[in-house]
């Protein structure tokens, strides 16, 4: 016998199944919006310069250098997935490394290239995650958890070479040695109070909906060692490329990488395109722009296709097995 109440569960059944069709729909089309703005944004970075200068550009480097620089590149993506893994260890949702890599990879090489990596990156991570069950709460979550990872890895590192080596960096920034030894002592301090917050605060607190759960001493130690070395590995990439012309000591390197970054990441241009090699040619006071170019095409553009291909990949993979 037909009910009335038989009618009433019928239609928020079909409510739902089209809410759910059309968030489908909705996230398909941000997931083909971003893959195809990282191509635009990697077609302006080579547009800039031509064929024959790139070629001249990428000549110049030794082999070995241009060899060692893609290892270290890819040990830098390899340190991103160890981060990605605390996170997920962090959160109590820890799932195998394999998924981790995929998704940290393939949200990285586009979102380096996008910009806006806390969206761009997130939206990709979420596409990878919510098959494996987790919410959007935890993908931001870990977001904020790998961006502190690499904040804190900048302070330290650009700490260490200001007190260390404040001589390269001082005059770009119009310092004073004394004061770039103080500005250096400041972000270690600034690290240093990171840790007592990790040790005093016992009790997750509030920001805005979320409830964000302070990582324990010996996690963010693992932060704090993680994103500095990160950042050692990407300007060990830089640094084997600018071999090629007056000599420039690591340490420098280091630092003009990190404030570099920070600018790029300040302006919001995708993939810091066009700021970070201007700052680096002031900070570092080099006319090499092919270095420079072959650092972009190494760090940002050779993983992009990859990552691309994993997404639509991946896309499809998922598909079938909702269909399955």
């Amino acid at each position: 016998m037909w009910s009335g109440n038989g009618a009433n569960d019928i239609l928020p059944d079909a409510v739902s199944r089209g809410l759910a069709m059309n968030r489908h729909l909705v996230f398909r089309l941000v997931m083909i919006a971003i893959a195809l703005a990282a191509i635009v944004f990697a077609w302006r970075a080579f547009s800039r310069f031509s064929l024959a200068q790139i070629g001249q550009s990428l000549q110049a480097i030794a082999t070995q250098r241009f060899v060692l620089a893609i290892l270290f590149a890819a040990l830098s993506y390899f340190l991103l997935t160890v981060i990605e893994m605390l996170a997920l260890k962090h959160l109590g949702k820890p799932l195998a490394y394999r998924r981790i890599a995929l998704t940290s990879f393939t949200s990285l090489s586009i979102g380096h290239n996008v910009g806006i990596a806390a969206f761009s990156s997130g939206a990709i991570r979420y596409r990878f995650y919510a098959q494996w069950g987790l919410r959007a709460e935890d993908v931001a979550k870990i977001v904020l958890f790998s961006a502190t990872v690499i904040g804190l890895g900048q302070v330290t590192l650009a700490g260490l070479v200001l007190l260390i080596a404040p001589g390269g960096l001082a005059p770009g920034l119009q310092l004073s040695l004394a004061s770039a030894r103080i500005l250096g002592s400041l972000c270690l301090l600034t690290v240093l109070a990171y840790l007592l917050l990790c040790w005093k605060k016992e009790r997750p607190f509030c920001l805005w909906r979320f409830t964000i759960e302070v990582p324990s001493v010996p996690m963010a130690l693992a932060q704090i060692v993680c994103g500095t070395a990160n950042y050692l590995c990407v300007s060990a990439c830089l640094y084997q490329l600018l071999q090629v012309g007056p000599t420039l000591g690591f340490l420098r390197i280091s630092g003009a990488f990190v404030l570099a970054n920070l600018l790029a990441f300040l302006v919001h241009v995708p993939g810091g395109l066009g700021v970070l090699e201007a700052a680096l040619a002031y900070l570092l006071h080099t006319r090499d722009i092919g270095a420079l170019i072959a650092f972009r095409i190494v760090y940002f553009l050779l993983p992009l296709p990859f990552g691309l291909v994993i997404l639509f990949a991946s896309s499809l993979f998922f598909r079938k097995g909702k269909e399955a």
